[in-house]
């Protein structure tokens, strides 16, 4: 019988990604829920999560994260480690047996084998997973830069770079307020693509 850990649940993970039961990109975005909200689990509560209570988690999640994690992102980990716990639970009970209930497609894929290709493809495309996966511009992490001024960052990858970041970085810098003497701060545009292009004066 496999153990019932936050770690346990995660490989379960791992192991439906590796056999193809479930999509990659689903299990992608199930995993960065689930390793989001279990970082707020204490040592014995991760130990067994099919006694946690949840929604008390949940709950303790939201107020911890609520000034650099948009709601509509705390609704979606909601969702999703609700979802990932629900199919562990069934896998736990009769790993044999089970089949996976996340990801399956809506629409009658009998009935396709008599369709051209074409409609086949445009009828594939329009189909609806059963966990919306959303994309990276549904996540928005918030920046308290100072006071009343928080920063607003979306369309980041799942999967950025440290390099990638390291370039981000280094764009913001270019985005300084140099004080002139005796006048206003003035705002320096510059392109880190395009380095010997003189910078402007906003």
């Amino acid at each position: 019988m496999p153990g019932k850990s936050t770690s346990d649940l995660q490989e379960f993970l791992d192991f439906t990604s590796s056999k193809g039961s479930i999509k990659q990109s689903i299990i992608r975005d199930l995993k960065t829920a689930c390793n989001a909200v279990f970082g707020i689990l204490g040592e014995d509560e991760a130990k067994d999560v099919f006694s946690i209570d949840w929604e008390e988690a949940f709950q303790r999640y939201d107020n911890l994260n609520a000034l650099s994690v948009s709601p509509n992102t705390l609704r979606t980990y909601r969702q999703r480690v609700s979802q990932a716990v629900s199919e562990f639970e069934r896998f736990h009970a009769n790993p044999s047996q089970w089949k996976p209930t996340i990801g399956r497609r809506s629409g009658n894929a009998a009935k396709r084998s008599t369709k051209n290709q074409k409609d086949v493809m445009s009828e594939a495309q329009n189909d609806s997973d059963t966990l919306q996966t959303g994309s990276a511009d549904d996540i928005v992490h918030r920046f308290p830069l100072r006071r009343n001024t928080i920063v607003q960052i979306s369309g980041l990858p799942y999967d950025v770079t440290r390099t990638e970041m390291t370039r981000m970085a280094n764009f913001l810098q270019t985005l300084v307020a140099e004080t002139e003497p005796g006048g206003s701060p003035q705002l320096m545009l510059t392109s880190p693509d395009v380095a010997d292009q003189p910078q402007q004066m906003l």
